[in-house]
């Protein structure tokens, strides 16, 4: 049987920035599903979407922007 890696969309606002709540639990996010194996498809720019791909560049996990 052929195991894929599941891929998760995160789209979110672009006015977070590092340090506000919603930066840091986008952040958190992503850590989780890089540990989890997961690909993540986001616009990859600030805000939100940087917060979820930044720690997935640090783990080799596959990032599709």
């Amino acid at each position: 049987m052929r195991s894929e890696k599941k891929t998760i969309t995160v789209f979110g606002s672009s006015k977070p920035r590092e340090g506000d709540e919603e930066y840091t639990t986008a952040y958190k996010l992503g850590c989780l599903l890089a540990e989890n194996g997961f690909n993540v498809c986001s616009g990859g720019f600030g805000g939100i979407m940087e917060a979820v791909s930044r720690e997935l560049l640090n783990m080799a996990a596959r990032q599709l922007a």
